[in-house]
């Protein structure tokens, strides 16, 4: 831990080949520690669902076993399933607003089909899921995601539900992800920049956000620079979310490519963020090759109440 340069408050780890409960945010563990089982089934194609409840929130983790085996058009459709396996497990429950995704995708840059790497092809089952799931009509009311790669063969999708519907907030810096050109695959990754949820104990959940700006990566390979504008984003993205008092993060997880890049980051991140904030650090693959970190978070707005504009 010391060859990394990360303080007590920070703790650092790998995305475990399994991916699943070892790869939950932090945040996200202590949330599911206080939930008690409430399902757990095994589905068609190698699918098993397991939901843990509590009085205000749930989440609902799949797995689609041996998936990065499958053809593209396999995977596409495995990823229906997958989404549509926890559309109808939320339909009934008091917690069954979404707000929160979590995508972990086994070798996700592996080119599958006419230049389309699995991540595209991901994309394409999510969009189509959330068609049928919310309507098109309501594409611009989409939770906050995470999507990263694992070196596993599952795929693992965890969403989180709460009891009130979240408030999908964009960053003005940044096209939202459902409005992408055809340029990241023939259907958009569909996901939202940010949640905000007002409950007893409101949040806004910041998804992964990286060095991208409108809809294009910029600084390849420039960790700095791609530090600098990760951090622009997650700043903008606050600002856009018309809270009524600035807030801080409480937890942030840092997702980066290459192990020796955390020593950087972590001095780059702690510049910016105060000691109070909690920061995990977790090598992954990110959702496109040139990207060398993704941050997401939470902001515990402690106010119920707190509105956007």
């Amino acid at each position: 831990m010391s060859e990394l340069a990360v303080s007590p408050i920070e703790t650092s780890r790998s995305l475990a080949r399994e991916g699943g409960d070892s790869a939950r945010p932090l945040w996200l563990e202590e949330l599911a520690r206080r939930c008690a089982v409430h399902n757990k089934t095994n589905g068609p194609a190698n699918m098993s669902l397991t939901t843990l409840e509590s009085p205000n929130d749930r989440l609902v983790c799949v797995r689609v076993r041996e998936a990065g085996n499958l053809l593209p058009r396999q995977f596409e459709e495995a990823t229906v399933a997958a989404y549509g396996a926890i559309a109808k497990e939320l339909a009934t429950a008091p917690a069954r607003h979404p707000v929160r995704f979590w995508n972990y995708i086994p070798d996700i840059h592996c080119v599958c089909d006419d230049g389309l790497d699995r991540y595209m092809i991901f994309n394409a089952g999510r969009f189509e899921a959330f068609r049928r799931w919310l309507g098109p009509e309501n594409l611009c009311q989409l939770p906050t995601a995470t999507s990263i790669g694992h070196s596993g063969a599952d795929l693992i999708i965890e969403a989180l539900a709460t009891d009130v519907e979240g408030i999908a907030v964009d960053n003005p810096r940044q096209i939202p992800p459902v409005q992408y050109s055809r340029r990241y695959g023939p259907r958009p990754p569909c996901f939202a920049r940010a949640t905000l949820v007002r409950s007893r104990a409101p949040r806004l959940l910041v998804g992964g956000t990286a060095s991208v700006v409108g809809e294009r990566s910029v600084h390849h390979r420039d960790l700095s620079a791609q530090i600098d504008e990760t951090l622009t984003n997650l700043h903008s993205l606050l600002a856009s979310s018309g809270l009524c008092q600035p807030r801080v993060f409480s937890d942030l997880r840092i997702f980066h490519r290459r192990p020796g890049d955390v020593g950087a980051i972590a001095k780059a991140v702690r510049r910016r963020f105060l000691d109070s904030t909690r920061i995990e650090f977790m090598r992954a693959d990110l959702c496109r090759r040139e990207l060398l970190v993704e941050i997401e978070g939470v902001v515990q707005t402690g106010v119920p109440g707190d509105s956007v504009g």
